[in-house]
């Protein structure tokens, strides 16, 4: 018992040490993630990536002499670490990169529409037929073949697929889910990042940015604020309002005296018709 323990200890404090070599340290939960996958990807990621598989409290008890504490409650499920020198967000983006697809089970979340493509599949005629029916998948018979006759959305984003479904996306070779390491949190340079920080949308974000972009720099633009980008604008209206002004007085000068001669001229020739 006495050396179990000494054992249990020291693996607590080699995994400590190990924390203070890395500058951010994450939990992920590998429930629903199957070997096969977890293997790949764990090769694909190992030049970036050091993954730490112990056990629980091993884990936390690592945590706690480390002075993470904030990581505890998100020690879940099938626990393992993640040690890297990359920020969070970056280590983030490299995980979503290396999700594989696989395939749907029954009461899962679609994470996009999932559509059945038009033609012809590799089963021939029989029982099959009504199961394509039974979840509104138009087919018939075309040499020989169950074909599908049109692209069908059998299952919207979002939506809970059913036990037929997930049946015939299997049969039809088909995989719409991606699994991955499920990173549930970090902690880098003694800031917590959560999952739901940490998973942002790129382009949706950056789309986000330059928006809010162009919608400070009208409010600057409106508000006459000079700055950096603003201060052409300004400088550009202010002139072409000058000039205008100018003209209507009129007020003669080399950038005026065109327009000038040219509304005399106009006003001359109402004159002239009146």
């Amino acid at each position: 018992m006495r050396k179990a323990i000494e054992q249990k200890q020291k693996q607590v404090d080699e995994l400590a040490k190990l924390f203070s070599r890395f500058k951010t340290v994450g939990v992920i939960d590998l429930r629903d993630l199957p070997a096969r996958q977890y293997n790949t990807i764990r090769k694909n990621l190992r030049s970036a990536v050091r993954i730490v598989f112990c056990k629980k409290s091993v884990i936390i008890r690592a945590l706690e002499k480390s002075g993470m504490n904030k990581l505890i409650e998100y020690v879940q499920g099938i626990p393992a670490l993640v040690l890297t020198d990359m920020d969070s967000f970056r280590l983030m983006k490299l995980i979503k990169k290396n999700y594989t697809p696989t395939y749907a089970k029954a009461g899962q979340i679609a994470p996009e529409d999932i559509v059945i493509k038009a033609g012809p599949t590799p089963f021939g005629p029989g029982p099959i037929l009504s199961e394509f029916g039974n979840v509104g998948i138009p087919v018939k018979v075309v040499s020989g073949k169950i074909t599908v006759m049109s692209d069908t959305t059998v299952v919207k984003k979002g939506e809970e697929i059913s036990a037929p479904i997930a049946n015939i996306l299997l049969k039809l070779g088909i995989e719409p889910m991606k699994v991955g390491l499920n990173l549930v949190a970090t902690i880098e340079n003694g800031t917590l990042f959560k999952r739901e920080v940490l998973d942002v949308d790129e382009e949706e974000f950056i789309n986000k940015v330059y928006n809010a972009h162009l919608d400070a720099v009208k409010l600057a633009f409106g508000l006459s604020f000079p700055t950096r980008e603003t201060v052409d604008m300004l400088i550009a209206d202010a002139h072409a309002k000058a000039r205008a002004l100018a003209v209507s007085v009129p007020v003669v000068s080399k950038d005026t005296i065109r327009d000038v001669l040219v509304r005399a001229c106009s006003q001359a020739l109402m004159l002239k018709e009146v």
